[in-house]
C-alpha cells in the first residue's frame, strides 16, 4: 500500500513537470506564431513594395525601348538624352532604398553614363533632345522633375549664349500720372537659333516695371514693359528663324528632317525628331489661311494648269504598309496651291477645282471631267499626248513621226513667244500654221489606231487612241490664244513632291497631309515669285501669328490678301534678295 502511494506521488510530480514543460512549449509556440505573423506582414509589405518597383522598372524599360526602336519619326540619334534621364531616374530610384539591396549592383552600374548635355523636357514630359555623342563624358545631371521644363542653356551647355535685354525707353517708364515706375522683375526667354552653319542660344530678358502709386481695378499696381512676343511654336525651344530654316529646307530644298537634325548635331545641338515634327506641324497650321488666299487669287486667273502626284501616308490600320494618297497642284505659273486628299479616287476632284470657273489645262483623268459641272472649262495637254511616243522615238519610225509633228506645234508657240505676239497675232499664227499640223496629227492617229487595234498592244496604238479620245480638248488652243499647249507648269510644281517623296518616304499621319500641302503652297509660290523665302517668312510671320491670335480670340483678323508671295514680291521687288 505504501509502495503504491509513493508510486502515485512520483507519477504526480512527473505529470506536473510535463505540464510545466507543455505550458512553456505552448508559450514558445505562441511567441513563434506572433513572430511569424509579424514576419508575414513584413514580407507582404515588402512584396507590395517590390511589385511597385517592378512596375516602375517596366515603365523605364518601355521608355528606353520606345526611344531606341520606336517609329522612324520618334527614334533618337546617337546616345539619346532620354536614356540618360531614365538611367539617372533608375539610379535615384535605387538610391532611395525603394528596392532590395541585391539590386544595388545594377544601380552602381547604371550611374556612369557618357553624356554631355541634358534634354529639354516638354510640357507632356517627353524628352525633346539627344545628348551630343561627340562630347566628352561627364556626370549625368540630376533627373528633371516630370512635367517641368529645362532651358536650352541647361540642356545644351556647350552652345554659345548670346544675351540681350529688352527694356522700355526711360521716357516710357511712366505711369498714367507721369510718375516714374520702378523695376519689379524680369522674364527670360531662351531659344535655339539655327542659321546654317552655326547654332547658338539667344537669351532675351524682358524687364517689367510697376507704378508706386497707381493701381488697377483689381487693386494691383499698374505694370508695364516690353511685351513678350508669341512664337511659331508657342512655348517651344526653337526660335522662329530656326523653324523657318527647317521648313525651307524640307519644302524648298527637299531636305529630310533627319538630315536637318544631323546638320544641327554637327554644330553641337542634337534634337529629337519630335521637335522638328512639332515645328513643321506648327508652320503648316500657321500657313493655312495664307494658302487659302493663294487659292482665292488663283481663282481669278484666266488659265491654270492642274495635276496630281502620289504621296504615301502611314496608316495605323495597315501593318508595315503605307496608304497611297494624292497631292494635287493648281498653278498659273506665278503661284501654286496644293491640296492633299486621303486617297486617289475621283471624288476629290470637286474639292480641288471648286470655285475655278476659267480655263483648266489637264490630262485625261476622268476625275476632272466629272468635276466640270462646277464651272471649270477643260483644255487638253499635248505633253501627255506626246509621252507614249517619246519613249519609242529612237526605236519606232511611227513614234518618231508623231513626235516630230507635235514638236512642230511647239515650234510655232516658240516663234510667237520670241516675237512677243499679242493674242490676236498668236491666233493668226495658230490658224495659219498650227491648224494644218493638228489635222495631220489626227489623220496619223487614225492610221496608227487601225494599225494597232485593241485596248492593249502596241504603245503607239494606245497613244493614238488617247489623242483621238481627247481631241476635242487638245485642239481648243486653236480657237483660244490665251491657252498654253500643256500643263507642264503643274508638272514642274509636282517635281518637288517627287523629291520629298524620295527623300522623306512618307507622311507620318493623315493629319500631316493638309499641313504638307500648306507648306508646299507657300514655299513653291516663293520659288515662282523668285523671292528669297527666308526674307519673305521673316516679314510675314508676325502678321500670321497675329492672325492666329485674333482667330483664337474670335476677333477680326488681319487681311492676308497682300501677303501672298506673288503680291508681296510685287510690293518689295526693289528691297529684297531674289531667288532663282
Amino acid at each position: 500500500m505504501i509502495d503504491e502511494l509513493e508510486h502515485l506521488r512520483a507519477e504526480n510530480v512527473q505529470l506536473k513537470a510535463e505540464s510545466a514543460r507543455l505550458t512553456a512549449e505552448s508559450a514558445r509556440l505562441t511567441a513563434e506564431s506572433a513572430r511569424l505573423t509579424a514576419e508575414s506582414a513584413r514580407l507582404t509589405a515588402e512584396s507590395a513594395q517590390q511589385r511597385e518597383a517592378i512596375a516602375k522598372l517596366q515603365q523605364y524599360v518601355r521608355r528606353l525601348l520606345h526611344g531606341r526602336f520606336g517609329r522612324a519619326t520618334e527614334k533618337l540619334l546617337g546616345i539619346p538624352a532620354t536614356d540618360q534621364q531614365v538611367i539617372a531616374e533608375i539610379a535615384a530610384f535605387f538610391a532611395a532604398g525603394r528596392v532590395a539591396d541585391s539590386s544595388s549592383a545594377f544601380a552602381q552600374a547604371a550611374e556612369p553614363v557618357p553624356a554631355n548635355v541634358g534634354a529639354d523636357t516638354a510640357a507632356d514630359a517627353k524628352v525633346a533632345a539627344d545628348a551630343d555623342t561627340t562630347a566628352t563624358s561627364t556626370t549625368v545631371p540630376a533627373a528633371v522633375t516630370r512635367g517641368s521644363r529645362r532651358r536650352p542653356s541647361v540642356a545644351f551647355p556647350q552652345l554659345e549664349v548670346r544675351a540681350s535685354t529688352q527694356e522700355l525707353p526711360v521716357s516710357e517708364r511712366l505711369d498714367a500720372s507721369g510718375k516714374p515706375m520702378v523695376k519689379c522683375g524680369e522674364h527670360t526667354v531662351e531659344t535655339i537659333v539655327f542659321t546654317p552653319p552655326e547654332v547658338f542660344i539667344e537669351r532675351l530678358t524682358y524687364v517689367r516695371y510697376r507704378s508706386l502709386d497707381e493701381i488697377d481695378a483689381e487693386g494691383r499696381p499698374t505694370t508695364g514693359g516690353v511685351p513678350v512676343p508669341e512664337r511659331i511654336v508657342a512655348g517651344g525651344m526653337l526660335a522662329d528663324v530656326t523653324v523657318q530654316a527647317i521648313v525651307i529646307g524640307k519644302f524648298a530644298d527637299a531636305l529630310p528632317a533627319n538630315r536637318t537634325l544631323e546638320i544641327m548635331a554637327r554644330a553641337g545641338c542634337r534634337l529629337s525628331g519630335s521637335v522638328v515634327d512639332a515645328a513643321i506641324a506648327a508652320c503648316g497650321d500657321l500657313f493655312a489661311p495664307l494658302a487659302l488666299e493663294i487659292r482665292s487669287d488663283l481663282r481669278t486667273a484666266p488659265v491654270i494648269g492642274t495635276d496630281a502626284a502620289m504621296m504615301r501616308c502611314r496608316d495605323p490600320n495597315l501593318r508595315r504598309e503605307c496608304r497611297r494618297t494624292s497631292i494635287y497642284t493648281i498653278t498659273d505659273g506665278t503661284q501654286a496651291w496644293y491640296h492633299w486628299a486621303p486617297d486617289e479616287t475621283h471624288v476629290h476632284a470637286h474639292d480641288v477645282i471648286a470655285g475655278f470657273h476659267h480655263w483648266l489645262i489637264t490630262d485625261g483623268w476622268a476625275g476632272w471631267r466629272g468635276a466640270t459641272s462646277i464651272g471649270a472649262r477643260l483644255a487638253g495637254c499635248w505633253a501627255h499626248a506626246r509621252r507614249p511616243y517619246a519613249k519609242l522615238e529612237d526605236e519606232d519610225p511611227d513614234a518618231a513621226a508623231m513626235v516630230q509633228m507635235i514638236h512642230d506645234l511647239y515650234a510655232i508657240e516658240q516663234r510667237a513667244d520670241l516675237e512677243n505676239a499679242t493674242h490676236d497675232e498668236r491666233a493668226h499664227l495658230r490658224h495659219t500654221w498650227s491648224r494644218p499640223i493638228a489635222a495631220r496629227i489626227r489623220a496619223f492617229a487614225h492610221t496608227l489606231d487601225r494599225k494597232h487595234p485593241g485596248q492593249g498592244g502596241h504603245p503607239c496604238g494606245k497613244g493614238a487612241r488617247y489623242i483621238l479620245n481627247q481631241w476635242h480638248d487638245l485642239v481648243k488652243f486653236l480657237d483660244h490664244p490665251e491657252l498654253r499647249l500643256d500643263n507642264n507648269l503643274a508638272e514642274g510644281d509636282l517635281r518637288m513632291v517627287a523629291l520629298i517623296r524620295k527623300n522623306s518616304l512618307y507622311l507620318g499621319a493623315a493629319s500631316a497631309g493638309p499641313r504638307f500641302a500648306n507648306c508646299l503652297s507657300i514655299l513653291r509660290s516663293c520659288r515662282l515669285a523668285r523671292i528669297n523665302p527666308a526674307d519673305y517668312l521673316a516679314d510675314i510671320t508676325p502678321t500670321l501669328i497675329r492672325w492666329r491670335q485674333c482667330n483664337r480670340a474670335r476677333l477680326p483678323t488681319p487681311d492676308l490678301a497682300k501677303l501672298t508671295p506673288k503680291r508681296w514680291a510685287a510690293a518689295h521687288r526693289g528691297e529684297i534678295r531674289s531667288a532663282v
